[in-house]
């Protein structure tokens, strides 16, 4: 389990409170897209009163396999995406594994609830998904996480991951760019002008010490208009700074992206 995303999940604790089991929930209409999918949600959450309670909310993309292997093997990497984001481990299904997250993410606030029952702050684990792209060519998903488990400030990140429609492969950086550090010049000045810079500062006075330039975002991924980049809080800079994203469209791309390889005629 990633202790930089969540705090550790414990046993089974219960209170004489009142509770709401978890629950799945479908979007009846199916996405009229190249690869088909549904959005579902499940909902678990616990309350000890009106004001203080832990909610577990997941909304999620789910994929029809029925078209093609590639789907399946699309399924599985995006499922193992939102699990670790929410410190789940994975079992028999994405449902059940959610469901035994969310109980030992309830069973936690029950235990500090007990411990310091002056702790008045509910907590939340949320991740909502959405489709960026959706092509027979190349589709991304973007997943938002968003938890408080006590402290100074809620966290959130995200994770951008395009796949190849063709093999359903997971498509790093690398085979988006011809050249990172090309880009790298694009980015430093996108980031310096959301953080309130001008072209000629120096960016270091906004990274983490030892950092000489900016590094290549852990997620990106195809879009319609180019290419979006994004730097979740705490990536490459403190809290203070914040987190940042950018797209880089194809025009400013260039022959560094190969745009007429991932999206389809029409699109």
């Amino acid at each position: 389990m990633l202790k930089s995303i969540i705090p550790a999940l414990f046993a089974v604790f219960y209170l004489s409170c009142h509770s709401k089991p978890g629950n799945t929930n479908t979007n009846a209409a199916p996405a009229a897209d190249t690869l088909r999918y549904e959005m579902r949600s499940f909902v678990k959450n616990y309350c000890v009163n009106d004001e203080q309670c832990a909610d577990f909310n997941i909304i999620y993309p789910d994929i029809a396999t029925k078209d093609s292997s590639a789907a399946e093997w699309i399924r599985q990497a995006l499922q193992e995406r939102i699990l670790a984001g929410v410190g789940a481990e994975s079992g028999p299904s994405l449902v059940t594994s959610l469901d035994s997250a969310a109980a030992r993410f309830i069973d936690e606030f029950v235990q500090l609830k007990r411990d310091f029952p002056q702790q008045e702050a509910g907590h939340t684990m949320q991740m909502t998904g959405s489709v960026l792209f959706n092509t027979p060519k190349a589709v991304t998903f973007r997943l938002d996480f968003n938890w408080y488990t006590g402290g100074a400030h809620p966290n959130a990140a995200v994770a951008i991951i395009s796949f190849d429609r063709g093999t359903g492969r997971e498509l790093p950086i690398t085979a988006l760019l011809t050249d990172t550090n090309a880009v790298r010049p694009m980015l430093e000045a996108a980031y310096k002008k959301d953080k309130g810079l001008d072209p000629t500062d120096d960016i270091t006075q906004l990274l983490y010490p030892g950092l000489e330039h900016l590094p290549m975002p852990v997620n990106a991924g195809i879009v319609p208009e180019g290419i979006i980049f994004a730097y979740s809080d705490y990536e490459v800079a403190p809290h203070a700074v914040g987190p940042m994203e950018t797209i880089l469209s194809w025009e400013q791309l260039g022959a560094l992206a190969d745009r007429k390889r991932w999206v389809a005629q029409g699109h």
